[in-house]
């Protein structure tokens, strides 16, 4: 049966928040019988961007941003001599321009690139056991069936995955002892006033060819580069191993906010509850408004599959593009709960796998649970002097 890379899981597990992704039994390392074996691996990222640029541009569209390239993906286990993963996202601007949310299209494109380099077979030998690759593949909870890519290496072969509410491709081949792995995955615009989605059947053919090419010019340009060998390479003669961490992104400090604003806003400065991790709250008999600050890419809060803002709608906030939600918060199927509504931000305070993350938000918690369309007339209205104090969208 074949399974991906028990890293690339854990990984993609972690980006999209899903439970229950197995590790699977595949072994990387096991020799390859083929007629050419490689020494070493491409010694970066920018190399493997270098060989794929053109097919990754198609795959982005209008998307595509020249300066975003694949790049170490954030792993906290460290990778050996013989793994090289890379990751890259191309996104267009999350907080729509106007009073509707845009036709339907491209919002986000994600695509992680695998390398595993098996040992170096000896020319005689011919006869070696290969990790299970497409011509082999099992049935497997959540797959498609796989489907033969004819001149991609060897045994390539292409999967879709439909699990949790997203969707995913994945494309993988054998060149020499080198092991590919691609997974492509995204997010469309709805072109309705709905949130975005994470999966169509548009995006699965989207998703689908853009990993099939990807592969087919990785696979092409990968033995035109890579050292030839006829034997393993003594230890320590190859790329050294990485440990890749996920940088810090810095979090701004709503409590900086000038007394001023927030005796304009209409909150009493002096009941300020300073929270942690970038919040602040002030509360009264009327209603608490917090306002934090986080790290993450503003879909991946505010579009979540999980459901949990049914009804976004783009608002301006003086001279500031904002979304307005209420929220659902038991998730998707449920109708939004009363006496809650929060404006969303975009405020990239750095970058994530190549894309702008950072977002900040202002809540408005109504004391006498009101429905959401008063609470959020409120919110707007009090909002308006705070805005020129939070940091700039992008």
């Amino acid at each position: 049966m074949y399974f991906p890379s028990r890293r690339l899981l854990i990984t993609l597990c972690a980006f999209v928040f899903t439970a229950g992704c197995s590790m699977g039994g595949g072994t990387p390392g096991n020799a390859v019988p083929e007629v050419r074996s490689y020494a070493a691996l491409p010694s970066s990222c920018e190399e493997v961007d270098a060989a794929v640029r053109e097919a990754l541009g198609r795959f982005a569209g209008r998307l595509e941003d020249a300066k975003t390239r694949l790049q170490d993906a954030d792993v906290a286990t460290p990778l050996g001599p013989n793994e090289l993963f890379c990751s890259v996202s191309f996104d267009a601007d999350p907080v729509p321009v106007g009073d509707a949310m845009p036709a339907a299209g491209p919002l986000l494109r994600t695509v992680t690139v695998a390398l595993d380099r098996s040992p170096v077979v000896p020319p005689p030998q011919t006869h070696l056991t290969r990790t299970p690759m497409a011509s082999n593949a099992g049935e497997r909870e959540h797959f498609s069936s796989p489907r033969q890519l004819d001149g991609i290496g060897d045994d390539a072969m292409i999967r879709d995955q439909d699990q949790a509410g997203v969707m995913r491709s994945w494309a993988t081949a054998m060149v020499g002892n080198v092991r590919l792995e691609v997974v492509t995955s995204g997010m469309d615009w709805s072109g309705g006033g709905a949130p975005p989605v994470w999966r169509s059947s548009a995006m699965r053919d989207d998703l689908s060819s853009g990993a099939e090419v990807i592969l087919a010019d990785l696979a092409r340009a990968l033995p035109e580069s890579l050292p030839v060998a006829t034997s393993e390479p003594p230890p320590g003669t190859a790329r050294p191993g990485t440990t890749t961490t996920a940088v810090p992104v810095p979090v701004w400090d709503p409590c900086g906010i000038p007394e001023s604003a927030l005796t304009a806003a209409g909150l009493d400065p002096s009941k300020k509850e300073d929270g942690t991790g970038g919040s602040c709250r002030w509360r009264d008999d009327r209603y608490t408004v917090e306002i934090l600050s986080g790290a993450e890419p503003f879909h991946e809060v505010y579009y979540s599959h999980y459901g949990w803002y049914p009804t976004p709608r783009p608002i301006k906030i003086r001279d500031r593009a904002a979304l307005l939600v209420t929220k659902a918060f038991d998730g998707a199927a449920t109708t939004p709960d009363d006496g809650y509504c929060e404006l969303g931000f975009d405020t990239p305070f750095g970058k994530k796998n190549g894309i702008p993350a950072g977002r900040v938000s202002i809540e408005l918690w109504d004391s006498g649970d009101r429905e959401p369309a008063a609470v959020c007339k409120d919110l707007a209205r009090l909002a308006e002097p705070l805005v020129a104090h939070i940091p700039p969208s992008r």
